[in-house]
């Protein structure tokens, strides 16, 4: 049975499962709104459900790295390019201590880079990788005198 998208579809299946539809005084009056949202709400669950998340690392694919930073937090993701689209292979994200939310934005990003090197330091080993960023990162981190 197909849910139902009209006014006379609900009164329809009032009429076969009966007048008692989780309390609703007269299916009729259903908001056909709800039905609308309900229905882009099964549509999101199907795409969400069935769109890969996650892939396997493929040592023979350039892996990229991009990185992200907001006032309290930094996020990376450890990427690679399938048939010229991008996928995840790891994500890495915390929230920042109270002394580094005094860190202007390219430091943070540098800090997302460093994090994400940290924990895919196994897959990343020898190899040469491509970062993507809103700032310049890497020109700030190649500036730095702590090297």
């Amino acid at each position: 049975m197909n849910k139902p998208e009209n006014r006379s579809r609900v009164q329809d299946l009032a009429a076969i499962v009966g007048n008692d539809l989780d309390g609703a005084r007269d299916p009729a009056d259903v908001d056909l709104r709800w039905i609308r949202a309900h229905k882009s709400f099964a549509k999101l669950k199907e795409k969400v459900s069935s769109t890969p998340i996650l892939r396997h690392f493929q040592p023979e694919l350039q892996p990229v790295v991009v990185v992200y930073a907001n006032d309290w937090a930094i996020s990376a993701a450890l990427m690679q390019e399938h048939d010229t689209v991008f996928h995840p292979v790891m994500f890495a994200s915390r929230t920042l201590k109270s002394n580094e939310l005094n860190y202007g934005i390219v430091e943070k990003a540098v800090l997302a880079l460093l994090r994400v090197l940290d924990l895919g330091h196994n897959l990343l080993v020898g190899r040469e990788i491509k970062v993507l960023a809103r700032y310049s990162t890497l020109a700030w981190l190649f500036r730095s005198s702590g090297l």
